[in-house]
């Protein structure tokens, strides 16, 4: 079975979310924040690609799986989680280009999918990862 990890970098610093990859053996690392921008030290799209790389684990950012601003903000403002994950998913079915290119990256590479959210269950990654596990893959968090 094909299969892809997942994981948020809430609560790691750069250093802890390297140890983490590499314990299943991750080569990639696909960034499906919307905007790869953080407050916290390490985690801003180059500084993250840049201390990946040292690591020797790929970088890529996939803008188009990210979560839209719009998604985000009625999310913040309502905790409707199931209006949540139906824009989300509303939004991942019209990117279906970049929902192949990770399955592409995800079946060359061990990948691991990154947003920023500790806890999974309220997470577009899951989101993503159960129309992964519709399409023959096996999802793991990390």
């Amino acid at each position: 079975m094909r299969r892809v990890w997942t994981i948020g970098y809430e609560g790691h610093s750069p250093e802890s979310l390297v140890g983490r990859l590499r314990e299943p053996g991750i080569e990639r690392l696909v960034d499906i924040r919307e905007l790869p921008l953080s407050r916290k030290a390490g985690f801003s799209k180059r500084a993250l690609a840049l201390g990946l790389a040292s690591a020797g684990i790929e970088y890529s950012h996939m803008r188009a799986l990210g979560t839209p601003r719009a998604v985000r903000h009625a999310y913040k403002a309502t905790g409707d989680h199931a209006a949540f994950r139906k824009a989300y998913l509303a939004h991942v079915k019209e990117h279906r280009a970049a929902v192949e290119e990770l399955e592409r990256l995800a079946s060359a590479e061990r990948c691991a999918l990154m947003c920023v959210e500790r806890d999974p269950a309220t997470c577009h990654r899951t989101v993503l990862g159960a129309l992964l596990a519709t399409r023959g893959w096996e999802v793991v968090e990390l």
